[in-house]
C-alpha cells in the first residue's frame, strides 16, 4: 500500500515505480499540438477516448443528449480559458 507521490513531474508509488504523470490536461493537449498533432485529434484523445474507455457514453463529445462538461482553450496555445460542468460555468 501507500500513497502515490509527485516526484520530478511524475506520479510514483512508494517503491519508486511510475504510476502516472502530473501534467495538467490542458498542458498535455498543448504539448501534443506543439509536436504536430492536429488540435482536434489532441482534444479527442483527451476527452472522447478516455470517456469511451471508461464507458461514460454521456460525455467526451459535444452533441444533443451528452453531458455538458466543456473547457474553452485558447486557440494556438491550448491555454485553459474557462470550464463548464454539467452546463454550469465554474468560477
Amino acid at each position: 500500500g501507500g500513497a502515490v507521490r509527485a516526484v520530478d513531474g511524475a506520479a510514483r508509488l512508494p517503491d519508486g515505480r511510475l504510476a502516472g504523470a502530473t501534467t495538467l490536461l490542458d498542458e498535455a493537449v498543448a504539448n501534443l499540438v506543439r509536436i504536430g498533432v492536429r488540435f482536434e485529434r489532441a482534444v479527442a484523445g483527451a476527452s472522447a477516448g478516455p470517456a469511451l474507455l471508461l464507458g461514460l457514453e454521456d460525455r467526451g463529445r459535444l452533441e444533443v443528449g451528452a453531458r455538458a462538461d466543456v473547457v474553452a482553450l485558447e486557440p494556438g496555445t491550448a491555454r485553459l480559458l474557462a470550464v463548464w460542468i454539467a452546463g454550469e460555468r465554474v468560477p
